[in-house]
């Protein structure tokens, strides 16, 4: 069993999604690019004749706070949401990125060095520096680990030392949570190519962590980001990337990890006392807008500028207090309402 763990960095998210707006070109090939941020598409037809898009996907824990030492899957596309997180990617040096957590990579581990077969799963990036190897707890071998690819896009194919292939083990059609592995490239049918398609970066798209002056920053409860109506919560700086929200332009903040869930001044008129929760996001609703100077100014509901998100009592009790609205009146004097980004 692998027991490291990727570690997230604010300051890497934020780099990695600067540089989602470039491409890099690689050496030998002017056609062969370094792609930037966006979705590894296969598409195939459906038994009904419709074209149906699969993405190379991420499968963080059931809980939803790690993604280290899981394997990657194949997944019908979320396009629609341009910011599922899941299945964004980002290449950096020949290495592929999950936007879920930056420093989690696509690595390969092959007994003894035998790639044909090998899965791919997600490990910490630094992992091949100087052609490391790991042991292998089943085993008495050495997994060789590889995290170099190159994507050949006047081919479609996502490759590791030129003739070893990613794909997949579908058959005639493709499942969701099919396996990702490495073939020879030769053997590929066209069925098993990739399309890199790029993805535009949100407006606001850059996940921060909401950092209290006197510590602790905002989390979902239990970190049940998916659970309409679970409460928000005082919580540790883990640097997980499911604490991380990002704020659009109209003022809704999004889960980093799923950016279809927002924060929520309760379920009707906002009063002193509040609980802040997690809902499902609607820019139309109210509830959901707020008002935030970043540099350690309140948070306020855009409908009400009297109330500010704070923490429940004087002083903070990590993983512990709820996140509610004050009136900010009751607050001055105090540091309850300054909030930060990380």
């Amino acid at each position: 069993m692998i027991s490291f763990s990727c570690f997230p960095r604010s300051a890497a998210m934020a780099t990695l999604l600067f540089l989602a707006l470039t491409a890099a070109i690689r050496g030998e090939n002017p056609t062969d690019r370094e792609p930037g941020y966006g979705f590894f598409i296969m598409n195939r037809r459906s038994s009904s004749g419709d074209v149906e898009s699969w993405c190379l996907a991420a499968i963080p824990a059931p809980d939803g706070t790690d993604i280290t030492d899981k394997e990657v899957v194949l997944e019908l596309c979320n396009l629609e949401d341009k910011a599922y997180l899941p299945h964004l990617w980002k290449m950096d040096g020949g290495r592929i990125q999950s936007a879920l957590d930056s420093d989690c990579c696509l690595t390969v581990l092959a007994p003894n060095n035998f790639l044909v077969g090998a899965r791919i799963r997600l490990l910490p990036c630094h992992f091949d520096q100087n052609n490391a190897k790991i042991d292998d707890d089943n085993s008495n071998s050495k997994r060789q680990v590889h995290q170099q690819f190159v994507y050949r896009s006047t081919r479609g194919q996502l490759r590791i030392q030129e003739e070893y292939c990613v794909t997949t083990n579908q058959g005639t059609a493709p499942n969701s949570g099919d396996r990702i592995f490495l073939l020879p490239c030769e053997d590929q049918d066209r069925r098993f190519l990739w399309v890199f398609q790029a993805n535009p970066v949100p407006f606001g798209f850059f996940p921060i962590v909401i950092i209290h002056e006197e510590g602790g920053h905002i989390i979902v409860k239990n970190h049940r980001v998916n659970e309409p109506g679970e409460s928000l919560q005082l919580g540790s700086l883990t640097g997980w990337e499911g604490n991380q929200w990002w704020m659009d332009e109209h003022g809704l903040f999004h889960s980093a990890i799923n950016s279809t869930m927002c924060m929520q001044a309760g379920h009707s008129i906002p009063k002193d006392g509040t609980k802040m929760r997690i809902e499902e996001c609607d820019k139309n609703n109210s509830l959901q807008k707020f008002e935030w100077d970043k540099w350690g100014g309140p948070i306020q509901p855009r409908d009400n500028l009297e109330l500010c998100v704070t923490f429940r009592g004087q002083t903070p009790h990590v993983d512990k207090d709820p996140i509610i609205l004050k009136e900010c009146h009751k607050l001055v004097g105090g540091n309850r309402m300054r909030w930060f980004e990380d």
